[in-house]
């Protein structure tokens, strides 16, 4: 895909950005786990996710809708994929996925994305591949959907991630109610405004 075609959207922006935050070359389950953690951190903490993207339970866990069109978009541009051994001596290969040597685009995460991304980088860089799975596991949208699977016996492979099931984080939710709320009116302030109103009315009536 040339210049001409590609939209870069917050997800392009997103994986570009871990990509070249990372010291390694993630593979494709390993760095769809990450974007999906920073969404999660940024419910946590804001309320809304950073990507906009809505997710399915895979069978490797929860999955960007446009995560694999995306990676496509910027494989030769933004990316380059490549075929590489897995890390922690797995006999797997992996598709490694590394910064590619012509991009379209500069991040265009604002600076709370920013913080909130290298947050989340910050606690998995060391963690194995399966570690990370297992975080994301650890997610209450996840926890629903393993909980339903183990009830009915079933895979539900292709259920919608429910972010309205990420745990909050209660000062940020309070302060943010805070800031939603109207300012109290200060009665001692409108009095002094009204008197002053009434003093100035007085001045110039006497000009006339």
């Amino acid at each position: 895909m040339d210049s001409i075609g590609f939209s870069p959207t917050v997800l392009h922006s997103l994986m570009f950005f871990v990509l070249s935050e990372m010291d390694r070359e993630p593979g494709a389950i390993e760095l769809a786990k990450i974007v999906y953690l920073i969404d999660v951190e940024k419910v946590r903490l804001i309320g809304e996710t950073m990507t906009g993207e809505s997710y399915t339970r895979q069978k490797k866990g929860p999955l960007a809708r446009n995560f694999d069109s995306s990676v496509e978009d910027m494989d030769g541009f933004e990316i380059s994929v490549t075929i590489a051994a897995s890390r922690r001596a797995s006999p797997y290969p992996k598709k490694a996925h590394a910064l590619g040597g012509k991009p379209r685009l500069e991040p265009s995460l604002d600076t709370v994305d920013i913080v909130i991304a290298r947050r989340v980088l910050a606690r998995v860089n060391n963690l194995s591949p399966l570690e990370i799975e297992r975080l994301a596991h650890d997610t209450g949208p996840m926890k629903a959907i393993v909980k339903e699977e183990r009830r009915t016996g079933k895979r539900q492979l292709s259920a919608p991630i429910d972010f309205s099931l990420v745990e909050r984080n209660p000062t940020v939710q309070k302060w943010r109610e805070n800031m939603a709320k109207p300012p109290e009116p200060d009665s001692g302030f409108e009095a002094f405004l009204q008197q002053e109103s009434k003093e100035i009315d007085q001045i110039l009536a006497s000009l006339e």
